[in-house]
């Protein structure tokens, strides 16, 4: 037994010198570094035993010895260490080795396959972040060369994104021409760039008065910090890590973050509108390989509503309009030198893209039953060189391409108001004796104006002229138009006046004139011819049948009788071609052309004197003087009423093809032909353009007013003639004595007689009017066509 236990103690002396021995030399040493694998991390494999590596001053890695091949660029086959990487550098400090299974572990003494994923992220977090990581969330990863020491700010470097002033890519040359202020271009800056990329998600808000706009979107930014570069099989496979990130928030923001504002901007970006959302940092994907990429790439997406005030283009085809804003986003505080900006792929997308493949935004994504949807996206760089610095800052623009619902807009907006105005139209087909026609016109007028109200809550408070402005202006003129013309209609059709004179003179001044140093008001009725009738009952009589004439001829009932109707009374007692004005008893009385009752009196006296005794005489002189005044008031009413049925006319065939010519060619035209009208390049073109289908609307009314005139001329004309012949044959119009030789046949008869032009006469006029003088019965032409049976008349009426 003594044996045994002696046997037994030298194998497990052996067995733990065997064991000693493999964990002394477990590893391997990390002297063979070839170029292929320089300032990579990773070692070739190594013949050298511990004692001896670390006797040549080398690093001795206790992980597995397990050898990968990798091909380089020459085609060179090149052996290495898996896990060299893991000991060497930042990775190298903080391992914790599992010297049963040689394999990096989470923690100290901690086997490697109790490690959970938390574990590994708990401690990569720490090794990244920590406080003896080293890591300065506020110094940016920026790795462009060292600066020549020798030179101030090393201002002098030239970037190789900067274009001159000459190149195309200058969009906007400094004023000596020695820089450019504007240059749209691709190349990079530097040797960091932040990559931007947005998702639009759906449009919350557009409000075209304020220039705001709202909209829901993605923000992805991905850029390399090589201070975050970790090796996946040092961290048990972990790839991946989240780390809180917020722009300007040292206390919640674990990394650096890229510094760029929406230049544009209603609420900021940088420490605004987007909450604190972790930032995902890779591993690369080659980065378990040598000549493995340790990056340290990070990709940080945040939603939120970006609110900017749009400078807003394409509004001129409002309601037709596209609209377009761009968002314009740019470095604060880094140049181009340390901070560049570039475009990640795709640089923007949207769900309503009808050609966006596969992108996914989230199943609630999209517009539908929205005012505006977005129909398409652009983006480009551009590097702008700011008086205040030396170098120039780089910025990414996205430009947005909105439409709006047009059908909703238009029904609201264009529609009810070419309607308003097409039925303000009506009233050039009504009867002028329609009471309301006044009344619709101007209700038309008050809803065009109530619809632009309701438009301007639509439209912002600019300069420029927009397609609905041009519609709802034109509307606006268009029923003004309307409404004037009935007004003048009305005007024409109730008008008394004798001519245009007359019934444009204000009434005061016609009272002023009648009251004046020469009117009428000054001058004194002359009764001497009254003294031998004044007390008598003829004279009564006589004054009351003058009274009925006079109240016939004044038309307007102001007590004076016009210029008009006192001529033609004139010539009525005198006779036909008679000089008025050169008689000595009516000349006076035409000289200021009006006349009142007292002077119409005293007139009647003086022309009837030698008859005023005989009142048959005189009663049938004042029926047909009465006669002779209504029907001259008619005719001049029929004359008002003739141009007020023309301006109908006219108007009818007038404004409404102008109003339809103008819709034709407004909803035609292009943006171009707005954007040339609102600054003054080719107005006149438009206004011409605009008053095309005017001149044509003119030229076809007046040749249907033309036709329409002479139609109803003739047709009142004839049956004028029908009606004369009916009342002249029932009615005496002359007395019965030769001494009417100072009174002539009234004008009616003879116009009536005039009308047929006829020039055989079937008898003399003293065959027909034995009674009439001479001077009388000469104005009468008979025409053969015009024979009256005389038989069943009496002498008055034949003589007639």
């Amino acid at each position: 037994s003594i044996s045994m236990m002696q046997n037994l103690a030298l194998w497990l002396v052996g067995a733990l010198a065997f064991t000693w021995l493999n964990f002394a030399n477990a590893g391997f040493c990390m002297d063979q570094v070839p170029s292929q694998l320089k300032k990579t991390g990773y070692t070739a494999p190594s013949q050298l035993i511990k004692a001896e590596c670390e006797a040549g001053g080398h690093q001795w890695c206790a992980l597995k010895d397990e050898i990968t091949t990798f091909t380089a660029s020459d085609g060179t086959e090149i052996d290495y260490y898996f896990f060299s990487r893991c000991c060497s550098g930042r990775q190298g400090e903080n391992l914790y080795v599992d010297l049963v299974a040689e394999l990096p572990t989470c923690g100290s003494g901690k086997p490697s396959e109790d490690c959970e994923t938390m574990d590994w992220v708990a401690k990569l977090k720490e090794d990244l972040t920590g406080d003896s990581s080293g890591y300065d969330p506020q110094v940016p990863p920026s790795n462009r060369p060292n600066k020549d020491p020798r030179v101030s700010g090393n201002f002098n470097t030239t970037l190789p994104c900067v274009c001159s002033a000459d190149d195309p890519r200058c969009k906007k040359p400094s004023s000596d021409r020695t820089s450019c202020l504007v240059c749209e271009t691709e190349t990079p800056c530097g040797t960091f760039a932040v990559n931007v990329g947005m998702n639009f998600f759906k449009v919350v808000k557009v409000d075209l008065q304020s220039s705001e706009m709202h909209i829901l979107q993605w923000l992805r930014l991905s850029w390399a910090d090589v201070r975050l570069d970790w090796n996946y099989q040092c961290y048990g496979g972990v790839e991946e890590i989240a780390l809180l990130a917020q722009s300007s928030d040292l206390e919640q923001s674990l990394l650096w973050t890229p510094d760029f504002e929406l230049m544009n901007m209603q609420q900021a970006i940088t420490g605004g509108a987007p909450v604190p959302r972790p930032a995902m940092v890779y591993a690369c994907y080659d980065s378990g390989s040598a000549p493995g990429n340790t990056c340290g790439a990070i990709f940080w997406s945040r939603p939120f509503v970006m609110q900017a005030l749009c400078k807003y283009t394409g509004l001129l085809m409002f309601p037709r309009d596209q609209l377009s804003c761009d968002l314009e986003l740019t470095p604060w505080s880094y140049d181009a030198r340390t901070q560049d900006l570039l475009f990640r792929s795709p640089p923007a997308e949207w769900i309503d893209d009808p050609n966006g493949g596969d992108s996914i935004g989230g199943l609630t994504a999209g517009s539908a039953f929205q005012d505006y949807v977005i129909t398409g996206l652009g983006a480009k760089r551009v590097l702008l060189q700011y008086l205040c610095c030396p170098f120039p800052y780089a910025s990414v623009i996205y430009q947005i391409k909105l439409a709006r619902s047009t059908i909703y807009y238009e029904s609201k907006l264009i529609i009810p108001a070419v309607m308003i105005t097409l039925l303000s139209f009506l009233p050039f087909w009504m009867d002028p004796q329609t009471g309301e026609r006044l009344g619709f016109a101007a209700t038309m007028l008050l809803a065009n104006m109530a619809l632009d109200i309701t438009a301007s809550q639509f439209m912002p408070v600019c300069k420029e002229f927009t397609l609905t402005n041009f519609v709802n202006t034109m509307c606006l003129l268009f029923v003004l138009v309307a409404m004037i013309e009935t007004a003048l209609v009305l005007f024409f059709y109730h008008q008394s006046a004798r001519d245009w004179k007359e019934a444009l003179m204000p009434q005061w001044l016609i009272f002023l004139r009648r009251r004046g140093p020469s009117g009428h008001g000054a001058r004194k009725v002359d009764q001497q011819t009254l003294s031998d009738h004044s007390n008598s009952k003829a004279r009564f009589l006589r004054t009351h049948l003058y009274r009925t004439v006079f109240k016939e001829m004044d038309q307007n009932g102001d007590g004076y009788v016009g210029q008009g109707e006192l001529e033609l009374f004139c010539i009525f007692l005198l006779g036909e071609g008679s000089d008025i004005y050169a008689d000595p008893d009516v000349g006076p009385y035409l000289e200021d052309g009006y006349i009142c009752f007292d002077e119409f009196v005293d007139l009647c006296e003086i022309k009837l004197k030698g008859h005023t005794d005989d009142m048959p005489f005189v009663t049938e002189s004042m029926t047909a003087a009465k006669q002779l005044a209504m029907r001259r008031r008619e005719q001049i009413a029929n004359m008002w009423k003739s141009r007020a049925a023309t301006l109908d006319a006219f108007a009818q065939w007038f404004v409404c093809p102008s109003f339809i010519g103008f819709l034709a060619i407004i909803m035609t035209m292009q943006e171009q032909d707005f954007r040339n009208f609102n600054e003054n390049e080719g107005q006149y073109g438009f206004l011409l353009l605009c008053f095309y289908p005017t001149v044509i609307g003119m030229f076809i009314a007046i040749l249907i007013s033309i036709y329409t005139s002479r139609a109803r001329q003739k047709k009142r004309r004839m049956s004028r003639l029908a009606h004369q012949f009916e009342e002249d044959a029932q009615t005496s119009l002359v007395g019965r004595r030769s001494s009417l030789a100072n009174v002539i046949i009234p004008e009616k008869i003879v116009d009536t007689v005039e009308t047929y032009q006829a020039e055989d006469v079937a008898r003399s006029p003293q065959e027909m009017a034995p009674d009439l003088p001479e001077a009388a019965a000469s104005s009468i032409k008979v025409p053969q066509a015009v024979q009256l049976d005389t038989d069943g008349m009496n002498d008055e009426t034949r003589s007639i």
